[in-house]
């Protein structure tokens, strides 16, 4: 089941036969311009995800001008550093500028096997939604 547009921004969900108890488990993926982001052969637990999901919805209206303005690689460059404190060279205070600011509501990984290989942002502004995608090349001890 596919919830929004994938040729902008869509969750694809397939539920999985067998889950265990409690868990859902099942396939997830996002699609952001008409690609496929995250590894929909793989069976996970659906929680996490769902977490996430509704965190997205929670902020949804809430801009950041802070950093909406910037460009994508600086986006990501900040928006990283800011919240995992390490990976980037980048100023000294976007780690305490990212605590501040709530910037934890930017990162849009599910955080399941399936996105290990990702880093994703979405940021809201003045002049609307921005998804920010990079393959996760970064020394970094968060999957």
């Amino acid at each position: 089941m596919m919830f929004g547009n994938s040729e902008r921004f869509a969750i694809e969900l397939q539920f999985h036969r067998q889950s265990d108890g409690i868990w859902m488990n099942g396939r997830s993926c996002y699609w952001i311009f008409g690609e496929r982001l995250g590894d929909f052969e793989i069976v996970v637990s659906l929680r996490d995800g769902l977490f996430c999901w509704e965190k997205m919805s929670y902020y949804r209206d809430r801009s950041n001008e802070d950093i909406a303005h910037l460009g994508t690689q600086e986006l990501v460059t900040t928006l990283y550093s800011g919240l995992y404190n390490t990976g980037f060279e980048s100023m000294d205070n976007d780690h305490q500028r990212g605590i501040e600011g709530q910037w934890a509501r930017h990162n849009i990984n599910p955080g399941t096997v399936g996105f290990k290989d990702w880093i994703v942002f979405l940021v809201n502004g003045d002049l609307g939604s921005r998804i920010t995608r990079k393959a996760r090349t970064l020394p970094c001890s968060q999957a």
